[in-house]
């Protein structure tokens, strides 16, 4: 059994853009099948650049705010409660282009194929 608060955890600096910060809810060993499940805060013109992941698909939950994910090029948009998935090499970006903070939920699940 493993509980898990986000008042608990730390703040750490996003891989793809450090000044964005994260709280990794849960990692690598933690749960079956399951790479990463962690909360992002996206301030106002806050980006996460194009890249992809070759071995894992990545899904997107907005919890409040908005913006846009960018998945091969074309524009998608985010508001609260909406969900994206990513599929393993699908370049994406995503962007708060809202007037406030963004809250997003990621899951990383490594790909089984």
């Amino acid at each position: 059994m493993k509980i898990v608060s986000l008042s608990d955890l730390i703040d750490e600096p996003s891989i793809h853009n450090p000044a964005i910060s994260k709280k990794v809810i849960l990692s690598t060993g933690d749960a079956p099948h399951i790479k990463s499940i962690g909360q992002v805060t996206f301030k106002p013109g806050q980006i996460i650049p194009s890249h992809s992941h070759k071995d894992m698909h990545e899904i997107f939950m907005i919890r409040s705010g908005s913006g846009v994910i960018r998945i091969n090029g074309s524009e998608h948009p985010l508001s609260s409660g909406s969900c994206t998935v990513v599929q393993p090499n699908e370049p994406h970006e995503v962007e708060n282009t809202g007037s406030e903070s963004m809250l997003l939920i990621y899951f990383q699940i490594p790909s089984l194929f």
